[in-house]
């Protein structure tokens, strides 16, 4: 999960905060301004090729000759489809209307929107002059921890269902959990993330039976 905002005093009461990333209240340093605007780029050529993907995949193109598989955890790559391709652009077109909406306080709702942000973190990255191209600052920032990242590594396949025999709060990392709100009370879902057929034994493409 991350926090799009932090909290400041800054008001004349000294009054506590939150202030949204690129609010006109923006004080943090974590971005220069040749980052924020390839961030802004990122976001738009994710958001096409993204698109561009589920065109291909609904012609038959294997999921891992996608744009989208360079951002995904390779360990589940036979769990990933269209309709998961489909499911995954909304996430990533909420999480970057949240990052960049200066009314609100926002936060992920869920293990697709944290996968989201980090894959405009990486690609933003990549992009920048080397010199440039160091986001940890923002990337820690943004994050509330960093749990999502064990989704990269293969040595925690199956980790999720060992912990949660010890701790049933603790947010699976399978597929068919990606898409679930952290918590129905404060982490609200788009629609379409809950509309679509719901993952089965980590395929989104398959409807519970009746």
């Amino acid at each position: 999960m991350f926090w799009m905002t932090r909290t400041q005093s800054w008001t004349k009461q000294s009054e506590e905060v939150v202030v949204p990333i690129n609010s006109p209240r923006y004080r943090w340093r974590e971005l220069n301004g040749k980052q924020r605007a390839e961030l802004d780029v990122q976001i738009v050529e994710l958001a096409d090729a993204f698109l561009d993907d589920i065109g291909d995949l609904d012609r038959g193109q294997a999921f891992d000759e996608t744009r989208l598989a360079e951002h995904l955890p390779r360990q589940f790559l036979v769990h990933y489809n269209t309709a998961f391709a489909k499911r995954f652009l909304v996430a990533f077109l909420t999480v970057t209307w949240k990052l960049k909406d200066p009314t609100g306080v926002h936060v992920c709702a869920n293990q697709a929107e944290e996968l989201a942000l980090y894959a405009l973190i990486q690609a933003t990255e990549g992009a920048l002059p080397l010199e440039m191209g160091d986001l940890s600052t923002f990337q820690e920032a943004v994050f509330e921890d960093s749990d999502f990242l064990f989704l990269f590594d293969p040595a925690m396949d199956g980790i999720a269902e060992a912990m949660a025999a010890v701790d049933p709060t603790i947010t699976a990392y399978d597929v068919k959990d990606w898409f679930e709100p952290f918590n129905d009370r404060d982490r609200p879902v788009h629609p379409y993330q809950l509309l679509a057929p719901r993952p089965v034994a980590g395929r989104s493409d398959t409807a519970p039976d009746a």
